[in-house]
This record gives C-alpha cells, sequence and structure tokens, in this order.
C-alpha cells in the first residue's frame, strides 16, 4: 500500500514513529500521525489555524493516556523514595554529573534482518491503519495518482476512531475540519 505514498505522506509516517518514540509509546497510533501531519508542510497549516499545535496535540495525548512528566517521581515517593535526594548523595559520592551519560553507548550489531521485522520497528494501532487505509481510498475517491498528507488526515477524520480523531474533532467538527483539508489539497493540486 506504501508504494502509492509521495514523499509527504512517506514523510508522515516516518515522523509519526518519530513522536511515538519520543513520547516512549510502544505503537504507532491516530495521534501520532497526527502529530505528524501538524508541521506537515502541505496540511500543517490548516492544522494548526484549527488550534492543533504539537503542543497542543501532545497535551492531549498526555491527558487522555493519563501520563504526567512527574508519574514515576510520584509513584516512588509513595514508595517513600525520594529521586532528588538519590541524586544530591550520588553526586556528592561520585561527583557533579556522575548520573550523566559521558560516553556514547555501544553500537549495536547490525542483522541481516529486514527493516519491517526489527524489533525497535513500531506496530501500528488497528485505528492508525484504518486511517492509512482510507487515506488511500480518498486519494482514489479525489482521482489523485498518489497518497499526500492531506489524504492521512481525511483517512484520520472518516476513520472516525483514535486519540487522533478525538484530540482533532474536540478542535472542530470532523466535517469542518475535512472541507478546510480538501480547500488546501485543491489548492496545492
Amino acid at each position: 500500500m506504501f508504494d502509492r505514498f509521495a514523499g509527504g505522506a512517506r514523510d508522515v509516517v516516518v515522523q509519526a514513529r518519530g513522536h511515538a518514540r519520543r513520547l516512549g509509546h510502544c505503537w504507532v497510533g491516530t495521534e501520532h500521525l497526527l502529530l505528524a501531519l501538524s508541521v506537515s508542510p502541505s496540511v500543517g497549516e490548516t492544522l494548526r489555524s484549527c488550534g492543533l499545535t504539537v503542543t497542543s496535540i501532545e497535551r492531549e495525548v498526555h491527558r487522555l493516556l493519563g501520563w504526567s512528566q512527574d508519574r514515576d517521581r510520584t509513584a516512588l515517593a509513595s514508595l517513600g523514595i525520594d529521586l532528588d535526594q538519590i541524586r544530591r548523595a550520588i553526586e556528592a559520592n561520585f561527583g557533579r554529573g556522575a548520573l550523566e551519560r559521558t560516553t556514547p553507548p555501544l553500537p549495536r550489531k547490525r542483522t541481516r534482518r529486514s527493516a519491517a521485522t526489527q524489533p525497535n520497528d513500531l506496530p501500528f494501532t488497528p485505528a492508525a491503519k484504518k486511517s492509512l487505509e482510507l487515506a488511500f481510498r480518498e486519494a482514489l475517491r479525489l482521482r489523485q495518482a498518489t497518497v499526500e498528507p492531506e489524504h492521512i488526515a481525511l483517512g484520520l477524520l472518516r476513520a472516525g476512531v483514535g486519540f487522533g480523531y478525538t484530540i482533532a474533532t474536540a478542535a472542530g467538527s470532523a466535517a469542518a475540519l475535512s472541507a478546510a483539508i480538501e480547500v488546501s489539497l485543491r489548492k496545492s493540486a
């Protein structure tokens, strides 16, 4: 299916994986696709004009998934462990910055596995797969030869499932956002 994806659409998929890794997730979901779309040169401006910025999307992802930056610190504090006290003790005994990595990690051995079977290759959620499949259908519906980032955004909205859809529709109706994306797609064509 990805052979019909244009360079910009492929970039969105690659960036979605990058956002998932950066957020510490072990999957690529519609929320990661939406993050990647929000910085896409072609559809990002339309999404940002609707209030869908990287910051606002990440804030909603954290809220929906129940994640906070202090969750580990809070969990350890409930066990009587103070991370700041541990850091101070280590630095007092071993010197300032003792917990910081000073040498790069050793390179991993490369194997002959294909990219699709690499263990660090994050799987797509069913909602993300559905969105990407619908992106292909959107391109066909609009009689366009390749899938563009706008088609991915339309597919995400047409799928009607996933955190990306929930976040996007919180900013406005799916129909209005789809119409704005189709207008921007026609302008660029």
